[in-house]
């Protein structure tokens, strides 16, 4: 997975509720990564959203 500089946006605060071997895993490879969760999910969205601009 590539890291990209986010820019500086405006955030808004969300909870969701995912299961937890999908909390584990996130844990997992964040840690690997040197990052927090939260930061590893916005990068996941963000590539996912990169990905799918076209559609």
């Amino acid at each position: 997975m590539m890291v990209y500089s986010m820019p500086s946006v405006e955030k808004r605060k969300t909870t969701i509720s995912l299961p937890v071997w999908m909390m584990d895993k996130l844990d997992e490879i964040a840690k690997k990564r040197g990052l927090n969760r939260s930061t590893l999910i916005q990068l996941i969205l963000e590539e996912y959203l990169r990905n799918h601009e076209e559609e």
